[in-house]
């Protein structure tokens, strides 16, 4: 499986959601079916940390929209493509589908908390019918979105915000 990763930031970014996105990308990549993962940030705050194996990171996308969606489309139309695209932010959404167009992926979206939480425009909701699945981190998060746009159960996954033990130890 070859995974395309579209985020707001990851490695190099400072917050919980950079936190959650590096450890996901680091379990997709140790993951025995995956070939490879390739992370395209929005942001980059900061010196990126070591990539785990079989992951690379595209800096050249941070530093505006048109750098970022141009790195996107032409990671999506290269080969060999890609079998997932997964969407760190609803605000993302509209890249990660025309990257799925061109590579024939499927699409999952990233839902943490608030950005989610009230209706969004006709476009989103368009593009959220189109959306194969949706990760969030609290069942709150996917209660609110059900209350504006139809979410299967079968496509819904729970997968909360995890703690490191060996960083923070006694």
């Amino acid at each position: 499986m070859r995974v395309l990763v579209l985020a707001t930031d990851a490695f190099g970014g400072t917050g919980g959601i950079a936190r959650y996105m590096r450890d996901l990308v680091a379990a997709l990549a140790s993951y025995p079916d995956t070939e490879h993962v390739t992370v395209i940030p929005r942001v980059i705050a900061r010196e990126p940390e070591p990539l785990p194996a079989h992951v690379t990171h595209l800096t050249g996308a941070a530093g505006g929209k048109f750098r970022f969606v141009a790195t996107v489309l032409r990671a999506a139309g290269a080969r060999p493509k890609f079998d997932l695209v997964i969407c760190g932010h609803i605000n993302l959404l509209p890249a990660a589908h025309s990257a799925a167009a061109l590579s024939g992926a499927r699409v999952v979206l990233l839902a943490y908390g608030l950005e989610v939480w009230d209706p969004r425009g006709r476009v989103s909701r368009m593009l959220m019918s189109r959306t194969h699945g949706i990760i969030s981190i609290s069942s709150h998060t996917l209660d609110r979105m059900r209350g504006w746009t139809p979410l299967p159960e079968d496509r819904t996954f729970l997968i909360p915000n995890a703690v490191d033990l060996t960083r923070y130890t006694p």
